[in-house]
């Protein structure tokens, strides 16, 4: 081998090798610093709760055919803020400890999506707390259901927490 193409060998694997250092003393801090935010970041702790709207008895009446119930108001229900307010205040008179005291907050946690297919409701809400995720989700199922007027569109509620 020529003495010409050992020094740029020589040069190359020298370049190489700075740049594996570089890359390391860069790297390993910033591999560092996410595992660090990945260990103190809160857990979440998501809760998920179905409800299954049925057609009225009285449309089933009306007409042979069952109608499909239009979803956006129970959803927009679901999703209020004085519903939400209704529910907090039964979560703190059964005396059990909620974190998140504020409307608005719970509103951000909360996600209430229709699955028209199904003609079902699904709620989930996230919290750090698993406790508080499930109690929220059951509390608020239940006052959902003691706020409707005709009370027969409804039809196995169930709740359980996910993680």
């Amino acid at each position: 081998m020529p003495k010409n193409q050992k020094s740029r060998l020589k040069v190359i694997t020298t370049a190489f090798r700075y740049r594996y250092v570089t890359g390391l003393a860069v790297g390993l801090p910033v591999l560092g610093l996410f595992s660090l935010l990945a260990i103190l970041s809160p857990a979440h702790y998501r809760a998920q709760g179905k409800i299954k709207i049925e057609p009225s008895l009285l449309d089933q009446n009306i007409s042979q055919t069952p109608q499909k119930p239009d979803l956006t108001q129970d959803i927009s229900l679901l999703q209020s803020k004085p519903l939400i307010t209704e529910t907090l205040a039964q979560l703190k008179q059964d005396g059990v400890p909620f974190t998140q005291n504020s409307p608005e907050n719970v509103q951000r946690s909360l996600n209430v999506r229709g699955e028209s297919s199904t003609q079902s409701i699904e709620l989930t809400f996230d919290d750090p707390r698993a406790k508080n995720a499930s109690d929220f989700i059951n509390k608020h199922i239940e006052v959902f259901k003691k706020k409707q007027t005709s009370g027969s569109r409804f039809h196995s509620p169930e709740s359980h927490p996910a993680n």
